[in-house]
């Protein structure tokens, strides 16, 4: 019997695989193969990740096929009534917005991931960034101040009860920068220097994660050698 999921996902990881080896015509050709195996299969979550992926495949090469697998990866995650899917399709549909340089719809896609995290409480370290995001765009649009910043300081706050310090460094990060634009630079100034704060920390975080993994390796490597030195020595007495 044809297994039409497993052949779908070999097909989806080449198509992954060519895509970050920016082979972009082969990673289309590949997730169209998946998408026909997930369709045999008939699993509408998974067409809809397949989609996802093709959309932004085709960024740079067809808007209009962009933008028709965008619709496509929406109305499969819909039809899943997966809420995880759902939030997929609704990032992806932003992110490409984005790309084809319309911010209103990209912002509309933002309110919508953030309306389904808050409800959810699924992923808050998800719907600190989403803040952020939603922050951005409203700064594009040229919203009121109060409204941008209130999102950074909902990213801001969510990201504080987290110790979310990605989260923390990027918003400070763009915070400053939009201070910094309407010259406000004594508020552009502090945000910047909480930015490099959790910038240090993160990286101070990373050396000593790599430091404990190293001395876990080293204590690995040591009690291994221990044992091979004492079953040499227990085959040299079993010889004698």
């Amino acid at each position: 019997l044809k297994n039409d999921a497993g052949i779908a996902m070999t097909l989806g990881n080449l198509s992954t695989v060519y895509y970050q080896l920016g082979q972009k015509e082969k990673a289309i050709e590949y997730g169209k193969r998946s998408l026909k195996y997930r369709e045999k299969a008939n699993d509408i979550a998974k067409m809809s990740i397949t989609c996802c992926n093709l959309s932004q495949y085709y960024l740079g090469i067809s808007e209009a096929e962009a933008t028709k697998y965008k619709d496509l990866c929406i109305k499969y995650s819909l039809q899943s009534g997966d809420n995880a899917r759902i939030i997929h399709s609704y990032i992806t549909s932003s992110l490409i917005a984005n790309a084809q340089k319309n911010n209103k719809e990209a912002f509309g896609y933002e309110l919508k991931i953030i309306e389904l995290l808050e409800k959810s409480k699924s992923d808050q370290r998800m719907l600190a960034r989403r803040y952020i995001a939603a922050a951005f765009y409203t700064d594009i649009l040229a919203y009121d101040t109060s409204i941008t910043l209130d999102y950074y300081n909902k990213s801001i706050n969510l990201a504080n009860s987290l110790n979310d310090k990605a989260n923390l460094k990027d918003a400070y990060l763009y915070l400053s920068n939009y201070h910094n634009k309407k010259k406000n630079f004594s508020e552009a100034y502090f945000n910047y220097k909480k930015y490099i704060l959790y910038k240090d920390s993160l990286i101070s975080s990373d050396k000593e994660e790599k430091i404990a993994e190293l001395e876990s390796q080293y204590e690995a490597s040591r009690k291994d050698n221990e044992i091979e030195k004492l079953n040499n020595d227990q085959k040299i007495r079993l010889l004698e």
